[in-house]
């Protein structure tokens, strides 16, 4: 099986394009489970096959580390963007990316290097429309008392936390330990 290692900030996937590598669906989890094993296997977040689709130009199927499916990273779908360009599947600056049932728009802005022999150039950066982020915890898949919740920190004490989806459910909140800001108080964390 031929991939490709990619990132995006830090978020490293193992990239395999659907469209000539025919994995079976069963066989998914499990593949990216042990592929991205950082001691054992390649090393990953977690892994991005980059499908055929019907209702977009491209589909992401996205896996986790642990072999459990993910609907989206923006990281992750910005290089899709870049693969899809630079491996000649499309020639847009325009593109369309289905993931877990919902679509979204990339512009890929591309620049020609000097001396490169396509003129096409290569992609140098991707603009995603991700959408507006959910913050109500109700509408989002963890159990919480009000707007905040709290979570889980040394000495059974809890630290006050936001939460937001903007593609995978994540949480962040006041970390007094993390440093200081220029107002002396401490930084945001994820």
């Amino acid at each position: 099986m031929k991939f490709t290692k990619m990132q995006g900030c830090g978020n490293d996937y193992i990239y395999v394009n659907g469209f000539e590598e025919k994995i079976p669906s069963l066989e998914k989890p499990e593949l990216a489970r042990r592929l991205s094993d950082r001691h054992f296997g390649i090393g990953s977040d977690g892994m991005i096959f980059i499908n055929p689709s019907d209702e977009a130009d491209f589909e992401m199927e996205m896996y986790n580390a642990d072999g459990t499916r993910a609907e989206m990273c923006g990281n992750g779908i910005r290089c899709v963007g870049k693969y899809v360009y630079d491996n000649g599947l499309t020639d847009s600056d325009y593109i369309s990316v289905i993931s877990a049932g919902k679509v979204k728009r990339l512009e890929l802005m591309t620049e020609k290097e000097p001396g490169q022999p396509d003129m096409r150039g290569s992609v140098k950066k991707v603009r995603v429309n991700m959408g507006s982020p959910i913050l109500k915890p109700g509408l989002i898949p963890v159990e919480a008392a009000g707007d905040r919740g709290r979570a889980a920190s040394g000495g059974g004490k809890g630290v006050p936390h936001d939460l937001c989806v903007h593609g995978e459910p994540s949480c962040g909140g006041f970390c007094p330990g993390c440093g200081r800001d220029e107002a002396g108080a401490g930084r945001s964390c994820l």
